[in-house]
């Protein structure tokens, strides 16, 4: 679970983006960034390993013009 501060800083900017509802699906491990196909981080696993490995992201959610 992420910081409090963090899940209300993300609030905010959801809500200056003038969303009127928003969805926090997690953060830290599990959680990949990708916009127009930039990669912005790569999960990483290093409780299984002493040298890390890429972790495996199973969902997304994709959002797309209309």
């Amino acid at each position: 679970m992420p910081p409090l501060g963090a899940v209300h800083e993300a609030a905010a900017v959801m809500k200056w983006l003038g969303a009127a509802d928003a969805l926090s699906l997690g953060s830290g491990g599990d959680t990949t960034l990708l916009i127009k196909g930039s990669l912005y981080n790569r999960p990483m696993d290093t409780w299984q390993s002493p040298t890390p490995v890429e972790h495996e992201v199973g969902n997304a959610i994709v959002v797309v013009p209309r």
